[in-house]
């Protein structure tokens, strides 16, 4: 991927030294949003990548940002700390978040969390939603950021999560047909979820702090199968488990302008995160009773994609991780499990318990280069 062009020129940064600092004790700031689902293997590690490219980033708040959206495209600019955006809250659709020309104040927790996350099923048997393709950029050569954060929270974090298949009904109750229905789908993340860092020195090295960046793309899961009992001869069968959702093409991709550095002491916190995977496929429901009684099937698990990690020549990255359980990077593309089959029993004939869903395989090739 080539380097953007055409910027429009950097404008004139508003926020002075003093401004800042009154918005740094006047103002409270928001909660910090934690990284989730972070998995690591390493008691201590230690990466120097010294490759030469250019200045890095900062978090920022929404409250103090100026933001405007054009079509799709959202740009944010000038006083940006701890800015965290959830697009499931707003009302636009967002293929690309764009940072520029940005000031930032001297003391925050993170620079920017976004969040893109389906909506859950919302009765039983509803699928979960599916979430679109995202680009979030962070691109300003002047931007000069030391990370005073102390918690797990990556600087720079993007991640895309579908929505969770809702349970099953059961039928269990006497005069019910005793035939448990089928959970909702995990919803799938439907196109790739892209996080560059064009510009910008993040110096979170001075400082121990958390996680430098991550990105996930992670299919939702489904639920459990309802269960089924019979009080008579009729043959009850439990639900079929709902099969998890696909996750995405996941990258996060430094230029040759940026410069990143982090020193972490955090346990179970890579430096730098990437993963797709799949959501974990539904369990079966159970059956009951009856004369011979059916366990549901497993879903099948949710598919992963191309986890990415790249930096181009001249980036500069150094990450020290003191931690355990903490790898300098990780980059993981993992197919979603299937689920259990259910179980049968009580029947006065044979019982049958529900096979298991099949595992999924990652989807895409797994790479991390420079």
């Amino acid at each position: 991927m080539t380097k953007r062009a055409n910027r429009a020129a950097l404008r004139a940064k508003w926020a002075t030294k003093e401004l800042a600092e009154a918005f740094k004790t006047s103002a409270p700031h928001p909660a910090a949003v934690p990284c989730h689902l972070l998995r690591a293997s390493a008691s201590v590690s230690a990466i120097a990548i010294a490759l030469a490219f250019g200045p890095s980033m900062a978090r920022a708040d929404a409250s103090y940002a100026t933001c405007s959206l054009d079509g799709t495209t959202y740009t944010c600019s000038e006083l940006v700390f701890d800015f965290s955006l959830d697009l499931n809250d707003e009302d636009d659709d967002y293929s690309e978040i764009i940072f520029e020309d940005i000031n930032v104040l001297d003391t925050y927790n993170y620079l920017v969390d976004i969040d893109n996350t389906g909506d859950d099923g919302s009765s039983h048997g509803d699928d979960g939603d599916d979430v679109d393709a995202l680009t979030v950029v962070v691109e300003d050569d002047d931007l000069f950021v030391q990370f005073s954060g102390t918690g797990t929270d990556p600087i720079v974090s993007l991640e895309a999560f579908g929505g969770d298949g809702h349970s099953g009904t059961d039928n269990t109750d006497f005069g019910s047909s005793g035939l448990g229905k089928h959970s909702g789908d995990g919803g799938s993340v439907t196109g790739a979820q892209t996080l560059e860092i064009i510009g910008g020195t993040f110096d979170g090295y001075s400082i121990v702090a958390g996680a430098a960046a991550s990105v996930i793309s992670n299919g939702g899961d489904s639920s459990t199968g309802g269960d089924g009992r019979s009080y008579g001869f009729d043959d009850p069968e439990g639900g079929d488990g709902g099969d998890g959702g696909d996750g995405s093409i996941a990258q996060l991709i430094i230029y040759d302008d940026a410069t990143l550095e982090i020193l972490s002491d955090v346990d179970e916190t890579p430096g730098i995160y990437v993963k797709s995977a799949g959501g974990e496929g539904g369990d079966g429901g159970e059956a009951r009773g009856g004369t011979n009684p059916s366990g549901g099937s497993g879903g099948e698990g949710g598919d992963a994609d191309l986890a990415e990690f790249s930096a181009e020549y001249g980036a500069q990255i150094k990450i020290e991780t003191e931690g355990d359980l903490s790898h300098g990077i990780e980059v993981l593309s993992e197919g979603g499990d299937g689920g259990t089959g259910g179980r049968a029993y009580d029947g006065l004939g044979d019982a049958y318990g529900g096979d298991g869903g099949y595992g999924a395989i990652q989807d895409g090739v797994f790479h991390a280069g420079f």
